[in-house]
């Protein structure tokens, strides 16, 4: 059977969906929507998932409720399962004994009379950007996955946040993430001599060796475009452009005679990353990277990085140039580039904080609202009390 409910777990039906008390943990997932149908689906132990609960499935599989012996860890990712997780309400117990069915049955009735306690947030989660290709005709590195939410409740106490770096070396970008709340994945590499295109938030473009743009996760990114193009009848190859936040990367062209790479796909405005003055112009993130190109008998250019700090790509006949992602974009690289770091950034109404302490990260002001930017690459955290 390919998905089927994790044992142990402690489940109570609503009348609008379900409480799940998974092992182990000390919060509560509540499943509503696709989840619900989905969750029933893994109960009889489905084996094969309606394409539409596709996404769904995979969220609960992320979310540690399913299991699936036929899902690899990559077609999780590709069905958006970190999104469809992050999009659940993980709420917090305020204490052990708050849960106090037996593991593995079911009850009916009523949520718990003591709301477990939270905090609302905005957030917004960028992954480092994949880095781009070499110089001879590879692709553009995929921005990283971008990941935005209003209103969420954060649990009280301590919430890890991981900051992603750009990739390095031709390889893909690093996952970004607030604590269970969002997962934000890396960008897929540039196409290079040796490695094709890599899959990620957004995919990398595809080059000269291996043609095939990289794929986007669903809700995060977009798809690498391929190198192969058809003009005028005849075909073409050139570096395509890594895919962006907000839109896919696009293949070479031709025009007027002269031949350009793929542009990377823009990224996302965001309003969090603009009042704190972050983004490429600022608020913009998740630019994929430039494509390169080289051709005997046209004049050719490289491909320009997608709005929100894509690097640009360059030509063949050029000495390779230093074409990184802008920082703190998540941003993807262009020739030879590397790609852009990530940042995780988390708002909320200065007057609901009255009375409590919420530490981590650099603090800004702007208005009625207190931003918590995390900006360096590695491990922190967010701290609400």
């Amino acid at each position: 059977m390919a998905c089927t409910l994790v044992p142990d777990l402690q489940i109570e039906a609503l009348d609008d969906g379900y409480l799940i008390l998974r092992p182990g943990h000390h919060d509560v997932v509540r499943l509503v929507g696709d989840q619900i149908e989905a969750f029933d689906l893994a109960r009889e132990g489905v084996a094969d998932v309606p394409d539409h609960l596709q996404p769904a499935m995979a969220g609960l599989v992320e979310l540690g409720i399913v299991r699936s012996d036929t899902w690899s860890r990559r077609r999780v990712i590709q069905l958006g399962g970190a999104a469809a997780a992050a999009a659940a309400t993980v709420v917090a117990l305020p204490g052990v004994a708050a849960a106090a069915s037996t593991p593995g049955t079911s009850t009916t009735g009523n949520p718990p009379t003591t709301a477990p306690a939270g905090f609302s947030v905005s957030y917004l989660v960028v992954a480092g950007g994949g880095a781009g290709c070499d110089y001879y005709q590879g692709g553009g590195g995929g921005a990283g996955g971008v990941l935005r939410a209003e209103g969420i409740a954060l649990a009280l106490g301590n919430h890890t946040v991981v900051v992603g770096a750009g990739g390095t070396n031709y390889g893909d970008g690093h996952n970004s993430s607030l604590g269970t709340s969002a997962l934000a994945i890396g960008g897929g590499k540039g196409d290079t001599t040796d490695r094709p295109a890599g899959d990620g938030g957004s995919g990398g473009g595809g080059g000269l060796d291996h043609f095939d743009g990289g794929s986007g996760t669903t809700d995060q990114g977009h798809a690498g475009a391929d190198a192969t193009f058809i003009y005028d009848g005849k075909p073409y190859w050139a570096g395509g452009g890594g895919g962006g936040a907000g839109a896919a990367g696009a293949k070479g062209r031709i025009v007027n005679g002269k031949l350009s790479a793929g542009k990377g796909g823009d990224g996302v405005y965001s309003d969090l990353a603009a009042a704190v003055g972050i983004g490429s112009p600022s608020g913009y993130v998740g630019g994929g990277g430039g494509g390169s190109s080289w051709y005997l008998d046209l004049n050719t250019t490289g491909g320009s990085g997608g709005k929100g700090g894509g690097g640009r790509g360059t030509v063949a006949t050029l000495s390779p140039g230093n074409w990184n992602g802008a920082a703190n974009t998540g941003s993807g690289g262009g020739s030879n580039g590397r790609g852009g770091s990530g940042v995780v950034i988390v708002a909320y109404d200065i007057a609901a904080a009255v009375g409590r302490s919420i530490t981590g990260g650099t603090v800004t002001d702007v208005g009625t609202t207190r931003y918590h930017v995390f900006d360096s690459v590695g491990t922190h955290t967010f701290s609400i009390g």
